[in-house]
């Protein structure tokens, strides 16, 4: 079971970070969206798979100590320390980038301001 919990973690955290600098530059261009409030909701939405991967590798081996049962190979709890710290990397680096990106985003014109 771990194993596949593995496996989309690490596909949220290639595709996750690609769709939400797409959406939340796209809504700063267009709907107004504040810069820093962009900033903050992709750093939010990124470090979602992290947080939920360690939280699902805690209950799971907490449903190992309670009751006799075998959610995933020893090699699964051995990489754990290493995906959560690939994940952090990966947030630190698309958050860098995502804020490089938001420099050259023109912000939506206000309803009466007109740009040459």
């Amino acid at each position: 079971m771990m194993e596949s919990v593995l496996q989309l973690y690490g596909m949220a955290m290639v595709v996750l970070p690609v769709v939400a600098f797409v959406s939340l530059r796209k809504r700063v261009r267009h709907e107004g969206l504040s810069r820093q409030a962009a900033l903050t909701r992709y750093a939010a939405m990124v470090v979602m798979p992290v947080l939920a991967y360690a939280a699902v590798f805690a209950l799971a081996l907490g449903l190992e100590t309670v009751a006799p049962l075998s959610l995933g190979a020893e090699e699964i709890g051995e990489s754990v320390v290493l995906a959560v710290v690939l994940g952090v990397l990966v947030w630190l680096l698309a958050l860098a980038v995502f804020a490089l990106g938001l420099i050259f985003v023109r912000s939506a014109a206000s309803p009466g301001v007109s740009r040459p």
